[in-house]
């Protein structure tokens, strides 16, 4: 297996490390039913893999987002358990239990990446919920591989329109400004949605140890989106601070003509509360696996 060389940590210290590591590892012992937790080897070093529910039943692929991990899946769990086997991947590079190096957003390596994970986890086809960052992973592997992908559910999506750069002058001073500088940041992407003490403890945590991923996402040729020819679901909120949802949801709707186009008034970039649409949609389009 050839590997993909990855830079230095994303972890400002050893110490930080430890300290978020520790602080995930105890939000994962309250995942709802318990889950089963393994490192799976893959072209970008180990990949921590947390799965849960039936193993008989069909697995359902969890990709979150930037600067986080897979406990934002655990107020889904409940519900999607009952009808999938749910297969949740830290992403290499961000403040989970993976490999901690980033990859580079442009080229092919979160590919080649998600292709290794789904081989060594013996996956040929899947249904993938993604989340921002995790929802870019997502499109760029469908578009790469649409026969490996039974349905697409994007939980906000980056790339699919530029990034709104505004953010990026609001959030740089506030990550100077110690704990209440990250309660801040995070009170301003979730636009008035109700966070939990876990959320904005692991928002300190993260804002003082982690190397957040900086640069622009790239965005999705016209060729990669008009190959996706899966069901596609997309949610976007109309106060996303991060990116565009309007923008975003018209390009699907031009490219990806068969996409369900879910736009969230007085919502901004932290979606919560669509765990039952989700399901109907991705049971609906995934009546048919080969794995």
């Amino acid at each position: 297996m050839n590997k993909i060389d990855v830079k230095k940590s994303v972890f400002r210290s050893e110490d930080g490390k430890k300290r978020i590591q520790d602080y995930y590892g105890k939000l994962l012992e309250q995942w709802p039913g318990g889950c089963e937790r393994k490192l799976i080897p893959t072209v970008c070093g180990d990949t921590h893999v947390i799965s849960s529910g039936n193993p008989d039943l069909p697995p359902l692929l969890l990709l979150h987002g930037a600067s986080g991990n897979s406990s934002a899946w655990m107020g889904y769990a409940t519900i999607w358990a009952e009808s999938f086997r749910l297969v949740a991947a830290d992403m290499p590079g961000e403040p989970g239990l993976s490999e901690d190096r980033r990859m580079s957003p442009s080229g092919d390596d979160y590919i080649l990446w998600l292709e290794s994970l789904l081989d060594r986890l013996g996956i040929a086809q899947v249904p993938i919920v993604g989340m921002s960052l995790g929802s870019f992973v997502a499109l760029r592997f469908a578009s790469a591989f649409p026969d490996r992908v039974s349905s697409l559910s994007l939980i906000t999506a980056s790339g699919l329109a530029p990034a709104r750069i505004s953010y990026l002058f609001k959030a740089l001073p506030l990550m100077m400004l110690g704990k209440w500088g990250a309660d801040r940041n995070y009170r301003m992407i979730s636009h008035g949605q109700p966070l939990t003490d876990e959320v904005f403890e692991f928002g300190r945590l993260v804002s003082k140890y982690y190397r957040p991923l900086m640069g622009p996402i790239p965005m999705l040729t016209d060729t990669e989106l008009d190959s996706l020819t899966m069901p596609v679901q997309y949610f976007g909120g109309c106060h996303d601070v991060l990116l565009n949802s309007e923008a975003s949801a018209n390009r699907l709707k031009k490219s990806v003509p068969q996409a369900e186009i879910n736009l969230l008034q007085e919502t901004g970039h932290v979606i919560l509360g669509q765990g039952m649409k989700v399901l109907e949609f991705v049971e609906k389009n995934s009546s048919e696996y080969v794995v």
